[in-house]
């Protein structure tokens, strides 16, 4: 290549360069930035069992019958009891679905019935 031609090339690569610095430079000019703050509110919850907050609840089964049917201070056949759970969503800004659910329902006597509105559950 002469030496006229790498001048004329390297002339046009500076004049494209030129080119679009000020080019640039003129797209800046319309160019604005808006700044702001953005605000979230979280809901609130607040749910509770038998008076405690969120805590898998345990309940004693001998606790809740009658002392003069348990034999021994265990449940015999023919014993009743009753349990209540309070469950209390107060101060939630949220709706709360829960569930109630017995560990070991496989361990359990047969003849071991959970009712509630005299419907049997378990």
């Amino acid at each position: 290549m002469s030496k006229k031609k790498k001048i004329i090339c390297i002339l046009a690569i500076l004049s494209c360069i030129i080119l679009s610095f000020v080019g640039g430079q003129s797209f800046a000019k319309y160019v604005s930035e808006v700044r702001g703050d953005g605000i979230a509110e979280v809901a609130t919850w607040n749910f509770q069992v038998n008076g405690q907050k969120e805590q898998v609840q345990n309940i004693q089964l001998t606790s809740t019958c009658n002392n003069e049917t348990l034999v021994d201070n265990k449940i015999a056949p023919g014993t009743k009891g009753s349990f209540n759970i309070m469950v209390d969503g107060t101060g939630s800004d949220v709706g709360i679905n829960y569930k109630i659910d017995f560990e070991e329902k496989g361990t359990k006597p047969t003849n071991l019935k959970f009712s509630y509105n005299g419907r049997a559950r378990i």
